[in-house]
């Protein structure tokens, strides 16, 4: 089963500012249906992709295009759980022009499903 709660711990700990968006955001927003990933936007300036470059790669994940960056700069492992009430998600009318641009099945699924919600 699919947790993405050790992971945006993980995220936020780091100090890493994103916002969550896709599946995850979707059940937030009252429509649970099973994700198999987390999907987030990070804020793009340098200081930041390095924290989420330091995270990715202390938990082994792939980095595509990320650069080089120091192991310096990488931070801490999470001890707060409580701050997952920092974690930003997709609003739903974002969310919603999101799951219309991409136009995949499951995004418009999502999206006659949000309409009701």
């Amino acid at each position: 089963m699919f947790e993405p709660d050790e992971l945006l711990l993980t995220l936020t700990a780091a100090g890493v500012d994103f916002i969550v968006i896709g599946g995850v955001a979707v059940g937030v927003h009252g429509l649970i249906r099973a994700t198999k990933d987390l999907d987030i936007v990070p804020d793009p300036a340098p200081a930041n992709l390095a924290r989420l470059a330091g995270v990715l790669t202390k938990i082994d994940a792939e980095q595509l295009g990320v650069g080089d960056l120091a192991p310096e700069e990488f931070a801490d492992d999470p001890t707060d759980p409580e701050q997952l009430a920092e974690v930003r998600v997709c609003g739903l009318e974002h969310l919603r022009a999101m799951k219309s641009a991409a136009g995949r099945p499951q995004d418009l699924e999502d999206l006659t499903r949000l309409s009701r919600a």
